[in-house]
């Protein structure tokens, strides 16, 4: 069986409603914020929120349950990604921290603090950073690997040890 769900947001601080489109019917009401959500993500059967009071929210879509809540950032959180392995969000306080995104465990942070973090996109273990440094806008491409397993070059990362 093939349906459609809608997730819309609310200004009373929750995500509204977990919709069915082809019968309009509310399936879930998802509550839990004291700010306003500013970032959403479907992954499969997981929504990651994230809201204006740095907090991140992950809901199963199975059960309709919270499976975690972080604080991820000191102020808000300005942009997130997540997949069935990873969580990846940034927030105003310039950082982009990488999570477990099946336990909300912090594995670490990715880049030097930025002044504003606006986007975070991944793909595999690569993640392109967009926000704002020195005054300027800045584009970052890093690895979830652990650092030490690179070393910089003038030509950017290279792996060590094969």
């Amino acid at each position: 069986e093939i349906y459609t769900l809608h997730i819309v947001g609310s200004v009373r601080m929750c995500i509204r409603d977990r919709w069915d489109a082809a019968t309009g019917a509310a399936l879930a009401v998802f509550h839990g914020y004291t700010h306003v959500v500013a970032q959403i993500q479907l992954d499969r059967n997981m929504l990651a929120t994230g809201s204006s009071d740095g907090r991140v929210i992950v809901y199963s879509l199975a059960t309709m349950e919270c499976m975690y809540r972080i604080v991820a950032h000191e102020s808000g959180v300005t942009t997130l990604q997540m997949n069935e392995r990873y969580l990846v969000t940034g927030g105003s306080d310039g950082l982009v921290k990488l999570w477990d995104a099946q336990s909300g465990r912090y594995i670490r942070t990715l880049c030097e603090p930025c002044e504003a973090i606006w986007c975070v996109r991944f793909m595999d273990d690569i993640c392109v950073v967009l926000g704002k440094r020195h005054g300027r806008c800045a584009v970052d491409v890093v690895s979830f690997r652990p650092p030490a397993l690179y070393k910089s070059t003038q030509m950017g990362e290279q792996q060590l040890g094969g």
